[in-house]
């Protein structure tokens, strides 16, 4: 969630050692890193989503079986 709230801001900082390839730096820093950081952050959420709904699917039914015994 950091890293895309970060990216939807525009408040993506970079180390000061990047800074040695300023045209990575710019690509980064620049419209199209910000999406795809912010694609990668938003895949990182929905993948943390699913991963909550699957563990709290688990706990449901172990916990309905125990009551229906």
């Amino acid at each position: 969630m950091l890293l895309s709230t970060l990216a939807f801001y525009g408040r993506l900082k970079l180390p000061t050692v990047l800074w040695h390839w300023p045209a990575f730096c710019r690509m980064v820093i620049g419209p199209w890193g910000r999406a795809v950081a912010l694609g990668i952050g938003l895949a990182m959420c929905l993948a943390a989503l699913i991963e909550i709904w699957e563990l709290v699917d688990r706990l449901l039914v172990r916990f309905m079986g125990e009551s229906e015994r």
